[in-house]
């Protein structure tokens, strides 16, 4: 719970220091920035096994949003590097 908030308040200063505006950066938090700029991520469902059919989901882009999706990537690089490294 620690390491949550601990990322929570990082990354919400970060969006605001940058006005929850793409800046000159070309990073991964000015890339989901642009998400939040758009409101919502629009894309289609994984296919359901029993029926075969796909669906078009949106979702609400949120600070919580960009806060997971942030710390996944961070928890991803962190793993593949540690391994490398190792």
């Amino acid at each position: 719970d620690d390491i949550v908030k601990f990322f929570d308040r990082l990354l919400k200063g970060v969006f605001a220091d940058r006005s929850y505006k793409q800046s000159s950066r070309n990073d991964f938090v000015d890339f989901v920035l642009g998400w939040k700029q758009k409101n919502n991520l629009i894309g289609d469902s994984v296919k359901n096994f029993k029926t075969g059919m796909k669906s078009t989901i949106a979702l609400e882009v949120n600070d919580d949003l960009l806060v997971a999706q942030c710390i996944l990537f961070f928890a991803a690089g962190f793993e593949t590097t540690a391994t490398t490294t190792a």
